[in-house]
């Protein structure tokens, strides 16, 4: 893949989930002998498009779904469904509050990806096409996920704030109250390697690592790929955290302290699993002062805050709206 399909997969690898949704009215025929995975209100998701999202979401780690562990499948599942039925509710509270994206909105979006790749609308188009999306899906795609920006930004981060209190609390932790000595700032991935110790199984682990490595890199959505597949505690937080040299295993820390700002990682045997690292910036505590670093750690914070409170302002809108999974 090139960098330029490359960085269009990276705009589709939010969106690809609620593809279903433009693609409703091509399956809507088939609800007779579709299973309901989910209703919403007036409104079903059926399993097909379930299936169809976390095909699409496991795409990102290649096609063969052999070689992919069924607990990553049903994970991948339960995201699909738990995103469509997401996009279902959001959709309708953007239109009812004016802020849904509207066809200047993509147009404008087509134009942007285009100008800062150097090709034609039409190429970016092609592209999507490659990636397995129509034109019209596509647009339909980057509605919804402008759509989904306009009502992170107008409600869900306007009820966040950051108090100098906190900023002063994340510059002890990180800087003042650390001993000398020089940090890595990275993204982290961990696949831990099967309870069994099959060596068959061993080695498709050592593939999906690899494609994820790949995707990685084409893609620049690290972040997004560890809170799908990785497994350690920093998943929920995109994989991130900070190394100190002297604390870690040394085979990580033979791979990782010489990578410069950006680069992905080689992947990483441990006794762990599977180890993949993208590295963000390097530093050492006793070097940095507040005002070097306030407005830096303001923005980290305000970040830190959008995922919780995300979901508790879509827990209190699941509230105000009847949804329904069918067990399978």
């Amino acid at each position: 893949m090139s960098p330029f399909h490359g960085r269009i997969a990276s705009w589709l690898a939010p969106l690809c989930v609620a593809l279903c949704v433009a693609a409703a009215p091509a399956i809507a025929t088939a609800d007779r002998i579709d299973g309901v995975a989910a209703i919403v209100d007036d409104q079903i998701v059926l399993n097909s498009e379930v299936d169809l999202a976390s095909a699409l979401l496991l795409n990102r780690v290649g096609n063969d779904s052999q070689a992919i562990p069924p607990e990553l499948i049903e994970q991948a599942r339960e995201e699909a469904l738990r995103t469509l039925i997401e996009s279902k509710l959001m959709l309708e509270f953007a239109e009812r509050r004016d802020l849904a994206a509207t066809g200047a909105d993509v147009d404008g979006a087509v134009a942007g990806i285009a100008e800062d790749e150097g090709v034609s609308p039409d190429s970016i188009y092609k592209a999507a096409s490659e990636q397995g999306l129509t034109r019209d899906a596509y647009r339909s795609e980057l509605r919804n996920q402008i759509t989904r920006m306009k009502v992170m930004q107008n409600v869900v981060r306007a009820r966040i704030s950051v108090t100098d209190d906190e900023i002063q609390e994340l510059y002890d932790e990180r800087y003042k109250n650390q001993a000398p000595g020089m940090r890595v700032r990275v993204r982290h991935i961990l696949i831990p390697w099967p309870d069994e110790p099959d060596p068959a199984k061993y080695d498709r682990m050592r593939e999906i690592a690899a494609r994820i490595r790949q995707k990685a890199i084409e893609s620049g959505a690290f972040s997004s790929l560890a809170r799908q597949f990785s497994r350690a505690p920093s998943a929920a937080e995109g994989g991130l955290t900070t190394l100190r040299e002297g604390d870690v295993a040394p085979e990580i820390a033979a791979q990782v302290f010489g990578l410069p700002a950006g680069e992905v990682s080689p992947v990483i045997e441990t006794p762990h699993g599977l180890n993949l690292f993208q590295i963000l910036d390097r530093y050492d505590p006793a070097e940095i002062e507040l005002l070097d670093v306030q407005d830096e750690l303001r923005l980290e914070l305000m970040e830190r805050k959008v995922d919780p409170e995300y979901d508790e302002w879509m827990g209190e809108l699941r509230k105000m709206h009847y949804v329904h999974i069918v067990k399978r």
